[in-house]
């Protein structure tokens, strides 16, 4: 069930797109990949109510009795619904948009503090002040001056040249050693942004169709035709999104990109579906616009 693909199939939850932290911290210069976030094809749970409005009109028009296809049809969608926000972490259909945002946040600390980290390693190695930028630089030098070593014969040059050559080896190996620390923290920071987006993807994908569910008990348990009407037009709200995003992942062009920009711009604010189709969107954002 769900209308995003299963995130946590990878053993790391990882998204496999790191460019995710760029993106949401606004630097333009990622690396390229593609997270498998939005599924590729229109859920169950959303062509279950457009059955159950179909079926609502016909027993209508039949003068027809539901009670009991209702009643086993609630008790099925209250058990998801339980599942939905225990999965999440909310209590109530209340807390299912603060869920998101508490999750958001997480992800927010966890990679801003491993970020924090790798700026303070390359603070600190920047302020050691290395003669030179790369291995291949200190080798050069070190091979300059045992040139000179063969040249010299006065025993105090020699001794200075010597020296001169044990520093350089040893610099050369401190750089090499705080090179790789940087890496280290470079992968950490990456691992985490997998994770964390990860994670955050999946639960943002439960509290829509969290929020479906509670879209679902409402028309059922509701006999005002206007009501079931606002709840499939939250339907074809979503299936519209659901629809730009799989194009756009399967085929990134201007035209589809274009076509996902706008779906999301005419997501109305106030739609209960906004927020959480909001923190998607921006996740790709940068990406999006890069193609208009």
């Amino acid at each position: 069930m769900g209308y995003y693909t299963e995130i946590s199939n990878n053993k790391d939850l990882a998204a496999k797109d790191v460019a995710l932290y760029n993106r949401m911290n606004g630097v333009s210069a990622h690396n390229s990949g593609t997270a498998a976030v939005l599924a590729q094809a229109v859920p169950s749970i959303f062509m279950s109510l457009t059955t159950k409005i179909a079926e609502r009109q016909s027993a209508k028009e039949n003068n027809e009795t539901e009670s009991t296809s209702e009643d086993a049809e609630r008790t099925r969608l209250q058990k998801e619904l339980s599942k939905a926000l225990k999965d999440i972490g909310a209590e109530s259909e209340k807390d299912i948009n603060t869920a998101v945002t508490t999750a958001t946040n997480k992800r927010n600390t966890a990679v801003s503090n491993a970020n924090n980290e790798l700026n303070t390693l390359k603070t600190e190695v920047a302020g050691k002040n290395y003669q030179y930028s790369s291995p291949e630089d200190y080798d050069k030098a070190i091979q300059t001056e045992t040139a000179n070593l063969s040249n010299v014969t006065d025993e105090t040059a020699k001794t200075e040249i010597q020296t001169k050559i044990s520093k350089l080896k040893e610099e050369k190996a401190n750089f090499e050693n705080d090179q790789k620390r940087i890496a280290d923290a470079e992968k950490n920071l990456q691992k985490v942004t997998e994770t964390e987006d990860a994670k955050l993807a999946k639960i943002t994908q439960r509290a829509l169709e969290a929020g479906e569910l509670v879209n679902q008990l409402a028309a059922l348990n509701s006999v005002d035709n206007k009501e079931t009407e606002k709840v499939e037009a939250q339907y074809n709200e979503l299936k519209t999104f659901t629809d730009a995003y799989k194009n756009y992942k399967n085929a990134p062009s201007k035209e589809t990109a274009l076509a996902l920009q706008k779906v999301y711009q005419d997501c109305p604010q106030d739609s209960p579906n906004y927020n959480n189709i909001s923190t998607l969107y921006k996740m790709y954002q940068k990406d999006v616009e890069g193609l208009l």
